[in-house]
């Protein structure tokens, strides 16, 4: 004997979350680092042009993962923002 399983699997639909107007009173702290000078300057060139094309992000999301998801090098530096437009 064996066994059978059967699963049904429908598509997936993405549903769009409504933009909560940004409070400008709140800032974000938004840490930067990597191993060389040269390197954080590509990485500060790289976000930029990140946070230009992906402007449906939430600014806390995207400071919560530089906070605690990155690993943290000896080359750092930090933004300060309330606005995705002021952080780019």
């Amino acid at each position: 004997g064996g066994t059978n399983a059967h699963v049904i699997v429908e598509e997936y639909h993405q549903q769009e979350l409504a933009s909560e107007p940004e409070d400008s009173n709140i800032f974000y702290i938004f840490p930067l680092s990597a191993k060389s000078i040269k390197s954080l300057d590509l990485y500060k060139q790289a976000f930029s042009v990140y946070l230009k094309n992906e402007q449906k992000k939430k600014i806390e999301n995207i400071a919560y993962t530089l906070q605690q998801k990155r690993d943290q090098f000896n080359v750092r530096q930090f933004v300060v923002s309330s606005s995705l437009d002021d952080l780019v």
